[in-house]
């Protein structure tokens, strides 16, 4: 009620409080920002460095509620593979990426089967779309899932994902 009395006497900078949010949550942004391009970069150094692999993309997003820390997820040519992997970082450790490789799992980004998924699902080619960082499964029967990357989790997987059935 101070804030309100103050505005109405006339007395003080009833602004203020505003101008002091807006800053703390400007400069909130601005650290999620400038952590977040360090962690590309380092990461982009440590898998250039790791071995044979050409990155195309990294990704850096910070897990709910934990701000200082990133999931990094890339994607590039490892020996010649479409690739992609996921690695933490955590800030307040050090950052070791050489089991990148190991880690990592195969986007099948150039598989024409994509492509005839696509050619008969709007579904799939909305999602095709909106995707990042798309990857395609392709079970025994000739159905094609398309899933993002970034939403690989256990809790996120069914709700970005799109089951493509096979041609009958």
């Amino acid at each position: 009620m101070a804030f309100a009395s103050s505005r109405a006497r006339g007395d003080g900078n009833w602004q203020r409080p505003a101008w002091v949010g807006f800053t703390a949550v400007s400069a909130y942004i601005l650290a999620n920002g400038l952590l977040t391009g360090y962690a590309e970069a380092r990461a982009a150094k440590a898998l250039s460095v790791a071995g044979n692999t050409q990155i195309d993309l990294i990704v850096a997003s910070p897990p709910p509620l934990r701000f200082w820390q990133r999931d990094i997820f890339w994607r590039g040519t490892v020996a010649g593979r479409h690739e992609a992997g996921t690695l933490p970082l955590d800030f307040a450790r050090s950052f070791d990426v050489l089991d990148a490789a190991e880690a990592s799992y195969s986007t099948h980004a150039n598989d024409p089967r994509i492509a005839a998924a696509a050619a008969h699902s709007a579904g799939a080619r909305s999602f095709l779309f909106w995707s990042r960082m798309p990857i395609a499964e392709f079970a025994p029967d000739g159905t094609v899932t398309l899933t993002d990357q970034r939403y690989r989790h256990p809790l996120a997987v069914d709700r970005f994902k799109v089951v493509v059935p096979a041609e009958k």
